[in-house]
């Protein structure tokens, strides 16, 4: 009595594929996987390996101080990528190198990638302020959140935006507040003795006068305290004063 052995799993899968049309039909069915596989594996690992590989470039160009060949390279990331943080991050400091009108534009980038940055919210603010565009600076300066705004680098900016704005009121709140974080701030006192001299609070003027006139033994403040008590002294009419200081 014979026994036939039957043929193994692996071996009839053989003897299918050696006819023409189960081939076909096994590519068929093998081109939509490897289409995914390389869409949603390879092509991102290439992405990456290549963004990385720009990047790398990118530094070495501004080491070499190739800023045009460094800006096509990050250009050339971004269009691939518009949300690179590490190439936006790069884009400014090329743009710093350079002194770039671009950089209110990057700034913006960043910020839509990191909107709490508040490095970033204050380089875009003084940007604006340094440019007279005082409105846009407010709005940067706003949309810094509660729990920074104290920060006596954002109050001194305040200050200066609402000073530039003529909002005197408020810029006065802001630097009693820099000045309870920094007394010993010499430009905070200048700028709200300033202030102080322009009201029709005759107390504050005097008040305002009598620090202006301490500040007139120190050589680093004698300059701006003589204008202002010089302009004081001359809104009020005070001949004999505008004369003193004057001398």
């Amino acid at each position: 009595m014979s026994t036939s052995r039957r043929p193994s799993l692996f071996s009839r899968i053989f003897q299918l594929l050696r006819r023409p049309w189960a081939l076909g039909l096994l590519v068929l069915l093998m081109l939509p996987i490897g289409y995914a596989g390389l869409k949603w594996v390879g092509w991102p690992i290439y992405k990456q390996w290549r963004e990385k590989r720009f990047l790398e470039l990118a530094d070495t160009k501004v080491a070499d101080k190739q800023y045009d060949e460094a800006n096509i390279l990050l250009r050339q990331i971004l269009r691939a990528n518009p949300r690179s943080l590490p190439a936006w991050q790069k884009s400014l400091k090329v743009a710093e190198l350079t002194d770039s009108n671009n950089k209110p534009f990057i700034l913006q980038q960043l910020l839509e990638l990191e909107p709490n940055n508040l490095d970033y919210r204050l380089q875009l603010a003084t940007f604006y302020f340094k440019h007279r565009a005082i409105k846009e600076a407010g709005e940067q300066l706003n949309q810094i959140p509660e729990a920074e705004r104290k920060k006596p680098e954002v109050l001194r900016l305040a200050a200066d935006v609402a000073m530039a704005g003529n909002n005197l009121a408020l810029a006065e709140r802001v630097l009693v507040l820099l000045l309870k974080l920094k007394p010993d701030d010499k430009t905070a006192h200048i700028d709200l003795d300033g202030i102080r001299l322009k009201s029709n609070d005759l107390l504050a003027i005097n008040d305002a006068t009598t620090e202006l006139r301490t500040m007139l033994k120190d050589p680093e403040t004698r300059l701006p305290a003589i204008r202002l008590l010089l302009g004081s002294a001359m809104r009020f009419e005070k001949n004999d004063e505008v004369r003193e200081l004057a001398n």
